[in-house]
């Protein structure tokens, strides 16, 4: 009996032994950790959270860049239109000869200009270039500056009961946005908005 007994308990020694070894075999080998940097930026790779700000930081100097270029550039036009009709508005002061007869040119003119160009710029910051000529084919305005590259004092010879006048302002315009007035000859004073007209005076006297 005592025979049986041992052999019962080696039996289930031997089956213990079994399985302890293929829970050991069944066991997946443990990967070395890895270090804790190359963790860290493995993680940080594969995080995306901020990855919009990341992207607008990037693109939103271009971006406002361009917005403001626009703004301004719709703004230049603008002016440019308003400057546009006011001249045609206050050539008709000397075309007609009000202004002439008035007694006082210079001001009836530039008071029937600055007039429209309320809100746009100030008048002081203008310049005014009115001649006359004998013949349409005469008419030249040239582009006269001075040493700090703003126009020379204004000239005002409208001329009389059918003559030949050209009436052209200038006004100097500053541009915020970089790079913008390069495109319009800004050689660092500025950019010149002008309009022009030319016309024969009517027969008022």
């Amino acid at each position: 009996m005592a025979e049986g007994v041992r052999e019962l308990l080696k039996d289930e020694v031997f089956q213990s032994n079994e399985r302890s070894q293929g829970q050991a075999k069944e066991r997946p080998r443990q990967r070395p950790r890895r270090s804790g940097l190359r963790s860290f930026l493995r993680s940080f790779r594969k995080d995306e959270k901020g990855i919009t700000a990341v992207e607008f930081a990037l693109i939103a100097p271009t971006f406002f860049l361009l917005l403001i270029g626009i703004l301004e550039m719709s703004v230049m036009l603008h002016t440019q239109t308003v400057i546009d009709g006011a001249v045609i508005d206050a050539s008709r002061q000397i075309r007609t000869g009000q202004a002439q007869l008035s007694g006082d040119t210079v001001g009836t003119f530039t008071t029937k200009l600055c007039s429209s160009l309320v809100g746009v710029f100030d008048c002081n910051q203008m310049s005014l270039d009115v001649r006359k000529f004998d013949n349409f084919s005469d008419v030249t305005l040239a582009i006269q500056l001075d040493a700090n590259g703003d126009p020379l004092p204004p000239v005002f010879t409208p001329g009389g009961a059918g003559d030949i006048t050209a009436v052209r302002i200038m006004y100097t315009r500053k541009f915020f946005t970089p790079l913008l007035g390069t495109f319009f000859g800004d050689t660092g004073n500025g950019t010149l908005q002008m309009s022009t007209a030319v016309f024969r005076n009517e027969p008022y006297e």
